[in-house]
Formats: structure tokens, sequence, C-alpha cells
């Protein structure tokens, strides 16, 4: 960004506009035109916690600098150093003056664990673009960039390991397509990961395949999604990379790009910040999404400590406002989250050792069939805003065992220990062969179904011990 000064006749005035706009009074003439423009890059390459990183300045025509490096500090240094106290992305923005104004520049960089090696070696060294049908297929693959796999082209990981880097993500764009089977997909070293990302087009049905329609992802043959911020998200972080405030909440999506598709089929998901996300699309239709006979759970604490509630800064915060909640336990926060998807079906699934293992928003026409569910927050919470809305949540033969609440039995909040939860909905089936266990010792009062605001729904041929009903 650049802004112009214009001297006219060094005696009239002097005007100042922006990007190369500036406007001459009739009579008179440009003697000679002054530029101010903000620019800087960085001179390190080693950018993790505990590193002095160097900035450039690339300016012209600046008088003044400040420099905020998104972490709450300054400078006004021309070409400042700065060390990172903690790994995440961050805002690095410079404004410069002169007598014609104030412009800015800034973009967003990712400052790596104090732990992280720069100087590991990679197969993949740089951000990637698939072209073609593309297959890794032998050994260990580490990688450093983004992989992006466009319109129309593939990327099959089949008998492998990939291990990435914690900035990296795997996209698959719009109409692109990645196949994993019988591969593992973690991060390298003890780092999270930032997970699968996949794009579609918001106001399509999920059916699509025409050219730049839903991107897919089909995951299969006992394949593992493990340790990333996201196991895999239907839909695209918002500002990635680009220069904005950062909204801190969980909703951190670019709404453009939802409406991704996953078959994920007899594959394992742990240790993930949440497992699978859908995202809000404007066509709700869900149908072609396909989960089943998967694994859900989070064996041991993850692998971020700001996923720990008293750890600072925890999740969510601006160092990763995608990465979920933070929670006591430190593990998994959703086993799978949907907002405003019509039709998805879940099946024969288990979910173990997460906070909640499945969580719903204004979702419509959901199957949840054979699934297991034990120690959760929650096991699935139903929460929509629009109580008149035929919700038509069906539930039939899952088993609900050792629902604490917290992992230690401890019923923190009113909702706690739940087999199901529902707010707000209307016309639910809870019906046939669902059983509702607590064998978990000592725990406090624990519930197999509490309702809020909800109508219209039956409950019926189901099997109850050690947990009562509850409607409010």
């Amino acid at each position: 960004m650049s802004i112009f000064k214009t001297n006219i006749m060094s005696y009239i005035i002097t005007t100042c506009t922006i990007t190369g706009l500036f406007y001459i009074p009739a009579y008179s003439y440009t003697q000679h035109r002054d530029t101010l423009s903000s620019a800087f890059y960085i001179k390190s390459e080693c950018l993790k916690v505990g590193t002095k990183i160097k900035f450039k300045n690339k300016s012209i025509g600046a008088k003044n600098y400040l420099w905020n490096f998104g972490d709450g500090t300054t400078s006004t240094v021309q070409n400042p150093s700065h060390i990172f106290n903690d790994f995440g992305f961050y805002q690095v923005s410079l404004t410069t003056t002169n007598e014609c104004g104030t412009i800015s520049e800034c973009t967003s960089i990712y400052i790596n664990p104090a732990t992280y090696n720069c100087s590991a070696l990679y197969d993949i060294q740089n951000d990637l673009i698939i072209s073609g049908n593309i297959a890794w297929t032998s050994g260990t693959i580490k990688v450093k960039g983004d992989v992006y796999i466009p319109n129309n082209q593939s990327l099959n990981i089949a008998n492998v390991t990939v291990q990435f880097a914690p900035r990296c993500r795997l996209i698959v764009g719009k109409g692109g397509r990645l196949v994993i089977k019988n591969a593992i997909l973690d991060g390298i070293d003890d780092f999270m990961w930032q997970g699968i990302e996949v794009w579609g087009v918001t106001n399509l049905l999920s059916t699509d395949t025409t050219n730049q329609g839903q991107g897919r992802v089909y995951i299969k043959n006992g394949s593992t999604i493990s340790n990333a911020y996201k196991g895999v998200l239907l839909g695209k972080r918002a500002y990635y990379g680009e220069c904005h405030s950062f909204i801190v909440p969980v909703g951190c999506w670019d709404t453009q790009k939802s409406g991704g598709v996953i078959g994920a089929t007899n594959s394992i998901f742990t240790g993930n910040g949440d497992d699978i996300r859908f995202t809000l699309k404007s066509n709700p239709d869900g149908s072609a999404n396909i989960i089943d006979a998967c694994y859900f759970t989070c064996p041991a604490n993850l692998k971020d400590a700001h996923y720990k509630l008293t750890y600072p800064n925890h999740y969510p915060s601006i160092l990763n406002s995608w990465a979920g909640y933070a929670n006591a336990n430190q593990r998994t926060d959703i086993g799978i989250v949907s907002v405003g998807l019509r039709k998805l079906k879940i099946t024969n699934g288990t979910f173990r050792n997460l906070e909640y293992g499945i969580y719903t928003f204004d979702n419509l026409q959901t199957n949840v069939l054979n699934c297991k569910f034990s120690y959760h927050r929650q096991g699935i919470r139903v929460f929509n805003t629009v109580p008149t809305i035929l919700s038509s949540y069906d539930i039939s033969g899952c088993t609900f065992d050792s629902i604490p609440g917290n992992t230690t039995g401890v019923i923190s909040a009113i909702d706690d220990g739940t087999a199901i939860y529902t707010s707000g909905s209307y016309g639910d089936n809870i019906h046939d062969g669902n059983k509702f266990f607590n064998y978990y010792p000592g725990t406090a009062s624990t519930y197999g179904i509490k309702t809020n605001n909800a109508s219209g729904f039956e409950i019926i041929n189901n099997e109850f011990r050690y947990h009562t009903i509850i409607q409010r």
C-alpha cells in the first residue's frame, strides 16, 4: 500500500491521496512526487519460541515506524528483532507515517514450539500444489508446508505414515479428492498439526460432483488421523494467513467454502482437538457424508498444553482461534460436531474419553445408530435455537456407559454426566435398543436423558440402569 504526496509549484498546497490517486488543480503542474509505503519481510528462517526473529523494514518515505507483534508488545525501531514467548499464530503489522498520513502492512506468521527442530529434514520442504493423480505409497513422508489438492486433482495416501509440521494443513480444494487407505496421518515429533481441511460450495447439495463442486475426502481401511487440531474440517478456516483482527471464539470459518464431504469407514481418530467438524452451509444437505464404524478416542492428554483450562492462553485464543475449547481434562473436546446440517448419518461408531461424543447445532434429521459412548461429559448433545422446527433426531441401538461428567466423576455443571442432552428440539425419537448404563464407581448422580424446552419427542423401548430420565 502507498500514499503519494504531490507538491504543486512547491508553494501552493500539498495533496495527499491513497494508492497513487492524486489530483492537480487547474493551471498548475506537478513538480515532483513523493511516496509513502509500508512493507517488511522476516529475515530469520527459524521461527520458534525463544529465538530472536529479525524483521526487515522495506518501507519508502516513512519518518516514523510502529511495529505490533500481535502478542501485546510493540516497537518503534526501524528494523527490530523480537522474541515470542508462546507458540501459535500471530498477526504482525508495521504502521508507517509522514506528513502525508499513516498506512499499515501486516501478515500472519506461525511461531513453532520451543523444542521444534528448525534444522530437521523434510521430504516436502515447502507448500505443495498437487497436479494430476498423485500417490504416496511407501515409507514415512515428512511434510513442512501446506499440501493443496485443486479442482479435478487427486492425492491417494496408502500404506504409509505421513508426519506434518505444526503449521501444516492437508487441503482438499473445491472439486479435489483425497483418499486415505491404511495410512497414518500424524504430527511430527511430539507436536500437533492443523489437520485435514475439505473445501466445498456452500449452496450446493453434498452429492454434487460437478466441476468445482464439493471437495471430498475418503478415509478407510484402518487409517488413523491423530494429533491434529481439527482431524477433518469440512470447510475452511477464515482469514488463515490474512491480515485482520482475530475473532477469538471457535466460529472462525470461511462460509463461502463450507460444504466439503467426508466418507470415513473403519478408521481411527485419536488425540485430536476435535475429530470431525462440519461448518454451516447455506444448502443444509449432508446426505452424502458417511461416518461408519469409526473409533473416536483420546487415550492421553492432548499434546498441546493450551487445551488445559489452567494453562496460560488456553484455547480458544488468538494463538489458534480454530483449535476448539480447552477443558479440565486436556482431552478431545468433541468427536463429531455439526452445524445446520440435514440428513447426517453416524453408524456403528465408538466414542470414548471425549468431553462430548456428538454435538450438533440446529441439525435436522440426524441419525445415530448402533454407537457406543463411554467416559464423556455428555454422550450426545443436541442444541436447537428454533424449537418449532422439526429436528427429527433419531437415536437407536446405542449404548451409553460410564458417563461421569469429568473423568474423575465430578459433576461441575448442571448438565454434566448426561448420556443424551437435548435442548430446543422438536420431534426427536429415542427408541429401540438404546441402553443407558452407568457402572462408573463413586460418581455423582448422572442422567440418561435430559430435555430442555423440547417437545414432540418419543422415548420408547430403551433400557435404563442407574440413570434417570429428566424433562425440564
